[in-house]
Formats: structure tokens, C-alpha cells, sequence
């Protein structure tokens, strides 16, 4: 119950809605339309005045089904009625069909405590209220906040460009708290989730002292979800046109609206303008991206803008980013736009197992040397391979070039991390192999760009090893290290590479004042303070090694459903107590890197004063702790190592780059390779 007038349901009565009244509907839609509404369980307004005041009043009433002349309601909310309701009569009951309305006159309607009746006229009026149309939103809780005061209240009807909130006070609050030549800030939720939060404009209100509406209106219509990219995923447009599929999370109405465009990180669409639902900032859960009946794809988004349409003035075109995606979905949806764009490149596509190893060979990445460490563990390389291949986990990528079916290009990439993925393995053959090396180098920095958003792809790194004498690697990867001149989001740290070290277990002094344990949370921080001081680069955070990492295991148990080993143990190596040096091992199967990177002891020296033979008689005790035998040594600094003269093979560069600069480090990417430039 509600007096006419306090705000939007006015306009149902206003005289300027009167005056577009359409004299035509006749009797049989009409009664359809009731039909309609009891089929729904929905209410009519029905509007009142007092007989000897003039006050006016309106009351909801569910319509009974109707089959003639006669309608019957039943009030909605009877507890509502008011006690004099005998001294009221009827003026119109108004049947709301969105932007219109049908306005039957009250003329000769019983009214009781039990509901109204009356006979439904030959014709009735239709009649204009709205530009838009306003939906009903149930269970909606509205936060509404201006300088610090909090009101709470409900949604009562939204669309895109407006909507009403009912508010109720909460002492000591007061209505004169509110400025309505302000902003105030909206936060919608239900009882999962936050829907929407904005700025908005109140534009009028009334009500009561104790509940009072709001018809407000949002004041942004362009949220930035991240930060402006000049290298955009590229947007291409898909025949036959996949569609979107939602319930909205404030009208509970299921969606289904056309796919425009779309990215890898985010799509288009277009809804009629008359009728908007997408409203900026609002987030979304669970889309069915729909590509036919039988292929889809589920994601969370948040709509970021909407802007007039330029090809139809009828129409609006919003946009929404993608938040959350399964991985393998997310992967697919990849594979199918770059091999639009590009008919050569695939993204995990099948591949044969024996032509791939060919390809390693052919290429000559698996050079002798190599193969030496690898031929002892050929038959379990192979195995692993096939399950990283052909079984699509969520923790490894891998992008081909192909021409007439032979591959050209190869690259990889491998959740190694928690949350910084490895790449590695790229290679190209043959008279093409410059421009198939720097399609699939491309192929992956678009990944990236339209991956590290996804909240399931754990991606705020990416890193790679490279030889410094390698000029390919060394002008792409350094130049984006250069162009960014910042290692807290690009960095580079040399490694010396070694097998042997020469020194016995056997001459651990056990009495002595060496210590070599399992490192603390404190050793860690002594650690990060280390480096911090020594390079200032991305290695603690990206490869795990800051003191709250210690316990984390999920990655590890993911590789272990695989059938594929992961572990990793760190040490300290301590002097009367003091820290002198940290080892990272890791224990990994055998070639899942070709170059057994991820199956090494990482060897980070503190005191650029500890003893060599200290250090190594340290090394071999853990080399002793990992299955595989021989196992490859990184050290840092390298400095070390030509200061103790240590007979290291070669160098490796470890390149961390921390992925929200993926646009200046893709577009440095290619400037630098002249490969698709933007």
C-alpha cells in the first residue's frame, strides 16, 4: 500500500501518460493479458481515492482467471488494506506490460476486504508511462552510502539506465543525512554475491518518513575492469554468430542476446535499446557462451561499457570482460580464434607423438648432448609426453605452426609455479623456420595477453631460461626487459650450469658449526632481503619462495592426478647459525623441460665468502636426497662461481615477467620481431 505521487509508480496516473492513451485494445486481449498475469502469479495495480479527502491510494491485486465479461481479484497483500478502505473507490486498475500499460476504469467496482470485481468494459486504454521498461527484482539488497552514512534497503524494479531502491531508516538515521544534489554509491547483492557497485545520481524520491524510494541513475557507463591496452586482443567477428545465455542475477530472467564480437579476453553484444538489462559494472555468473546447441562454454564476466550501436539506431552494443573461465574451455576458445585469424596456427590442437619427437630431432633441440641425459629415460619421456599432449591438462599449453600438415613451430608453456607458468621449448625447421618461430612466439604472447586476467589460469608470471649467447631470445626477451626498465615487473638473473661438485659427503663435519636443514619462514625472509638487495627482480615471488609459500601443495597434487612427479624441498645451509646459502630442490620427471630445468638444485649463495668446499660437501648431500641421478646445478649469483673458480658448463638468463604489463611487453615483443606489429 502506497499513496500516488511519492515517486515512479506516479507516472502511472500522470496526465501526460494519460494523453498517449490508445483507445483500442479490445475486450479478448485484455482478458489474455489477465490470463497472463494469473498464470504468472502477477498483480495489477488497482488505484483508489478517498471519497471525502481526495486521498489517493494504490493496492496490488492478483487477477482470478477470466473467461467473459467479469474479473474477480484477490488483494495481494492484505495486511496492507487500510481500515476505512469502505470509504474509498475505485479509479482505474492499471495491468503494467513494461513501457506500456492497459487502464481499465474503475467504473461500478465492488470492493471488499477480500478484493475488487468488476465488468471489464468493451475497450480499455493503452497507455505510454515509459521510454524503457522497468523489471520487478526480487530479494535484491541495496547498501546505498553517501559521506560516510550507510542506508540499507531493496531493489524494487531496474533497468539499465535507472532504477528504485526502497530504503528504511535505522535510528538515529534521518532522510536529511541525504543530499540529493550528491552522488551517493550503490551496492547491490543478493545472497551470494555482489552484483553491482557504483556511483549513481539520485533523480527524485517520496515515501514515507520511515521508508522512503529512490529512483536513481548510474552516473558511469564505462567501468575499466584492468588497466588500457594499446595491444588489444584482436576481436573478430564469427559466422554463424554465437549467442550468450544468463539469468540476470537482479531480474532473474533468462537472456539470450547475439555475440557481435569476441576475443579472447572478452566479447560484444547487442541488446534493443527500448529494453536495456546490461548495466555497466554489474558482474555476471555463469554465461553459457553458446556456439550450437551441442558446443558451449561457461564463464563469470562484468559488463564494462555500453555505447549506441553504430550500425542500428535501435540497438545498444555493451561490452563484458571475462573474469573466470575453465581452462581447458578458456583454451579452446583460444585455439578457435587464433585459427580464424591465422589457418596455420593451433593452440593444443592433436598432435602425433612421433612426428612431434621427430620434429625435436629434425630441428636439432635435442642435440647430442641433450639426448645423452635424456636416452637413459626415453620410454618414461615418452609417457609423460603423451599425457601433457594428448590428454590437454590444465597446467601445460602447447602452440604448433603448421603448413600442409608438417610442423614448422613449436612453443610450450607450464604451470611449474603457483602462480607463474614456464615457457620453453620453442623451436622451428626448415626454409620457414624464422617465420614459423616468430608465429608461435606471437601465438603464446597473445595467450598470455588474453590469459592472465582468467582467474582459473593462475598466471600472474610468465618465465623462461635462455643462453646469453643465443641472440634470438637475448634481443625479444631482453628488449622487453629493457623497454620496461623496471625489475619489480621485468627481470633477468644470470645462473651458472653445472653437473659436478666436487667435494665427499663423507667429510661433513657432523660436529662441527655447519647446519644444513629444512629452511623456515624466517630463513625466507632472510632470503627475499638477500635478493631484494642482490637483484630486485620477480624471482622469490614468482617461483615460490617467499616465507608464506612454504605450504603449498595444491600445484603439486594436480601433477600427482596426472601420473606425473612434482616435489620440491628448500634448504639452508647456515654457519654457527647465519644464514650462508639457500637450495632449491626440485624433483620433477625427466624431460618435461628437455633441458631438466625443472628437475635441478637451485643454489643461491648469501655470503659471497662461503667456502667452496663447504658449499659443495652441502650440494651433494641434497643431490643424494633426488631419485635421478647427476642432477643439473643452477647457481647464483654467477659472480660466485668465477670468484671460486667453480667449472661451470655455461650460463642460463632466468626472464620474469610480471604479466599485467602484458601489453608493453607484447607490443615490445613485436617491434622487436616485426611480426604482426599494431
Amino acid at each position: 500500500m502506497r499513496a500516488i505521487g511519492n515517486c515512479h509508480e506516479s507516472e502511472l496516473l500522470s496526465p501526460q501518460a494519460e494523453s498517449t492513451a490508445d483507445p483500442g485494445i479490445a475486450r479478448d486481449i485484455l482478458v489474455n493479458h489477465l490470463n497472463f498475469f494469473n498464470f504468472q502469479g502477477r498483480s495489477v495495480i488497482v488505484n483508489l481515492r478517498h471519497k471525502d479527502f481526495g486521498r489517493a491510494l494504490c493496492l496490488n491485486a492478483t487477477p482470478l482467471p477470466c473467461s467473459g465479461n467479469r474479473l474477480q481479484c484477490f488483494w495481494a497483500d492484505p495486511e496492507e488494506l487500510p481500515e476505512d478502505l469502505a470509504f474509498f473507490e475505485t479509479e482505474t486498475i492499471v495491468v503494467p506490460l513494461g513501457r506500456d500499460s492497459l487502464c481499465i476504469p474503475g467504473t461500478d467496482a465492488v470492493c471488499d476486504l477480500e478484493g475488487i470485481s468488476l465488468d471489464l468494459p468493451a475497450f480499455c486504454s493503452k497507455i505510454g508511462i515509459r521510454r524503457l521498461e522497468r523489471y520487478r527484482c526480487p530479494d535484491i539488497h541495496v547498501s546505498m552510502i553517501q559521506n560516510s552514512a550507510l542506508f540499507q534497503g531493496r531493489l524494487i524494479d531496474f533497468n539499465a539506465l535507472s532504477f528504485c531502491v526502497r530504503i528504511s531508516l535505522t535510528p538515529p538515521q534521518s532522510y536529511q543525512w541525504l543530499n540529493a544534489e550528491l552522488p551517493v554509491n550503490i551496492l547491490l547483492q543478493d545472497d551470494r554475491q555482489t552484483i553491482f557497485c557504483g556511483e549513481c545520481r539520485i533523480i527524485r524520491e517520496g515515501g514515507s518518513k520511515q521508508n522512503r524510494e529512490f529512483v536513481l541513475c548510474p552516473t558511469v557507463h564505462n567501468t575499466r575492469r584492468f588497466r588500457a591496452k594499446k595491444a588489444r586482443s584482436t576481436r573478430q567477428e564469427l559466422l554463424p554468430l554465437p549467442s550468450i545465455v544468463f539469468t540476470h542475477p537482479l531480474t532473474r530472467k533468462l537472456i539470450n542476446l547475439k555475440v557481435t564480437d569476441i576475443s579472447g579476453s572478452g566479447l560484444a553484444v547487442e541488446e534493443d535499446r527500448a529494453n536495456p538489462v546490461l548495466l555497466p559494472g554489474m558482474f555476471l555468473k555463469n554465461v553459457r557462451l553458446r556456439f550450437t546447441n551441442h558446443f558451449e562454454m561457461a564463464f563469470d564476466g562484468q559488463i564494462i561499457h555500453r555505447t549506441p550501436s553504430v550500425d542500428d539506431d535501435q540497438a545498444s552494443r555493451c561490452g563484458i570482460v571475462f573474469l573466470d573461465m575453465a581452462v581447458n574451455d578458456h583454451v579452446q576458445l583460444l585455439g578457435l580464434l587464433q585459427h580464424a585469424c591465422d589457418p596455420n596456427a593451433y593452440i593444443c590442437d592433436a598432435v602425433d607423438m612421433d612426428e612431434l619427437w621427430r620434429f625435436f630431432f629434425d630441428t636439432g633441440f635435442i642435440y647430442p648432448q641433450k639426448y645423452q641425459h635424456l636416452q637413459k629415460n626415453k620410454d618414461r619421456a615418452k609417457q609423460v609426453y603423451q599425457t601433457l599432449y594428448a590428454q590437454n591438462p590444465n597446467i601445460a599449453r602447447h602452440f604448433i605452426y603448421r603448413e600442409k600438415g608438417a610442423i614448422l613451430g613449436h612453443i610450450s608453456t607450464l604451470r611449474f609455479y603457483d602462480k607463474a607458468w614456464l615457457i620453453h621449448h620453442h623451436a622451428a625447421k626448415g626454409n620457414k623456420g624464422r617465420k614459423a618461430g616468430i608465429a608461435v612466439l606471437n601465438q603464446i604472447g597473445s595467450f598470455i595477453n588474453d590469459s592472465h586476467s582468467i582467474y582459473s589460469m593462475h598466471m600472474e608470471y610468465v618465465l623462461c631460461y635462455f643462453r646469453p649467447e643465443n641472440k634470438f631470445p637475448r634481443r625479444v626477451f631482453g628488449g622487453v626487459t629493457e623497454s620496461l626498465n623496471d625489475p619489480q615487473n621485468c627481470s633477468i638473473d644470470n645462473f651458472a650450469y653445472f653437473y659436478d661438485a666436487t667435494g665427499d659427503p663423507q667429510d661433513w663435519d657432523v660436529s662441527g658449526s655447519w647446519e644444513l636443514k629444512k629452511a623456515s619462514a624466517e630463513d625466507l625472509l632472510d632470503f627475499a632481503a638477500f635478493y631484494e638487495n642482490c637483484s630486485g627482480g620477480l624471482l622469490t615471488s614468482a617461483l615460490d619462495m617467499e616465507a608464506d609459500a612454504l605450504e603449498q601443495k595444491e600445484l603439486n597434487r594436480e601433477y600427482k592426478k596426472l601420473g606425473i612427479q612434482k616435489e620440491r624441498e628448500i634448504f639452508a645451509f647456515k654457519e654457527n647459525g647465519k644464514l650462508k646459502s639457500i637450495l632449491v630442490l626440485s624433483i620433477s620427471d625427466l624431460a618435461i623441460n628437455l633441458s631438466e630445468l625443472t628437475n635441478c638444485l637451485k643454489i643461491f649463495v648469501l655470503d659471497q665468502n662461503l667456502p667452496v668446499k663447504s658449499l659443495n660437501c652441502a650440494i651433494n648431500l641434497i643431490s643424494a636426497k633426488s631419485p635421478h641421478t647427476n642432477i643439473p646445478k643452477l647457481l647464483f649469483p654467477v659472480e660466485y662461481a668465477e670468484a671460486n673458480l667453480i667449472n661451470y658448463e655455461k650460463q642460463y638468463c632466468l626472464w620474469i615477467f610480471k604479466t599485467k604489463n602484458s601489453d608493453q611487453g607484447l607490443r615490445q615483443m613485436r617491434s622487436t620481431t616485426r611480426f604482426n606489429r599494431q
